[in-house]
């Protein structure tokens, strides 16, 4: 039984190989690639096989490259899981003009009204499943004309084992990261009312920069735009921290998950904004849920937590709950378990 896992640009000639070698938290697909014994695919290693003419064509357009390789090559795999919508949509429109069905296991991260009038012209036999990390996406799905039994909602895996109390201290200030939809605006203006440092990385998986960097220049002097650094640095940061803030707008996606778990997982309390897109991790014992660009609500709650005796308590919790919903071993099993069947 042959599966695959597919990859937008890509890094590496031998994706697997090259991920396997480097730093930092496990990678779910390359944990999931393991578990399948499966091949790694992705516009980078699809050129390397295929040569400068693919090259010419996909260049400037690698998810279409990425998609049309495995396309070419799906004869050989029974399932595919792809790690985002951007190839696995235009890999089930080429599978659906060759009448190829239940193929693709795709996670699907913000579902927009472009995406939504492509499958319902396509249709969703190609797919398997679609795995959502937020109520929210699941019914956009599911309104759109998936069959709620083809998509599936799980909790944003985080690797625990690395982003871990172990490595954590008493710490005074107060850490933020990433930078899809956050505002950093907000928290800005929060922090001016607080007397701790606050950190923050505003980078992203596919944004380059500090987020929040064209903001007014007369910055409160205890807010500090950090350079992207390796993610040892950043668990230090995590790890030294009082808690960890996580300013989001208001969207139907998850943004901010990934840091939201992390922090969690690091045993930290946190101060999130209450998006929608989140609203599946906001019930558990977190520490402050704050409104959306609200920064004296934001302040009020970074000014308690400056104050509060019991923050290794909350972390702990949240540390619980992190490892019994996110475990990456977890979402590993799961998925494989999707993939054979």
């Amino acid at each position: 039984m042959n599966f695959a896992v597919l990859l937008a640009k890509g890094k590496f000639v031998d994706e697997l190989a090259g991920f396997r070698r480097e730093d930092g938290p496990r990678k779910e697909f390359v944990e999931i690639a393991t578990a399948l014994n499966a091949d790694v695919s992705s516009y980078t290693s699809a050129a390397a096989r295929r040569g400068s003419w693919f090259t010419r064509i996909f260049q400037s357009r690698p998810a279409w490259g990425s998609a049309a390789d495995m396309a070419l090559r799906i004869g050989r795999y029974k399932r595919v899981y792809v790690t985002g919508e951007e190839v696995g949509f235009r890999l089930a429109l080429f599978l659906a003009l060759r009448f190829s069905r239940e193929r693709i296991v795709c996670v699907v991260h913000n579902f927009t009204p472009m995406w939504s009038r492509v499958l319902r012209v396509m249709g969703h036999r190609p797919f398997a499943a679609l795995i959502t990390v937020c109520s929210t996406q699941r019914q956009a799905l599911i309104d759109a004309g998936i069959p709620p039994d083809k998509v599936i909602n799980v909790a944003n895996w985080i690797d625990d084992k690395y982003f871990s109390p172990a490595f954590s201290a008493d710490g005074k200030s107060f850490v933020a990261s990433g930078a899809e939809n956050r505002d950093y605006a907000t928290l800005e203006k929060a922090a001016a009312q607080v007397e701790s440092d606050v950190f923050v990385f505003g980078h992203g998986f596919h944004v380059s920069g500090i987020a929040g960097e064209a903001a007014d220049r007369n910055r409160p002097k205890n807010y500090h735009l950090m350079p992207r650094v390796p993610f040892d640095e950043l668990r230090r940061y995590y790890a030294e921290a009082r808690a960890i803030v996580v300013p989001v707008n208001d969207v139907s996606y998850a943004a901010g998950v990934t840091g939201l778990v992390e922090a969690m997982a690091m045993g930290k309390p946190v101060i999130v904004s209450r998006s929608r897109g989140i609203s599946d991790y906001l019930d558990g014992p977190l520490g402050y849920v704050v409104d959306v660009a609200d920064p004296q609500g934001l302040a009020k709650a970074m000014r308690e937590t400056e104050q509060r005796a019991d923050l290794k308590q909350i972390g702990e919790r949240n540390r619980e709950w992190a490892v019994q919903n996110c475990s990456l071993d977890g979402y590993v099993a799961r998925i494989a378990d999707i993939m054979r069947k």
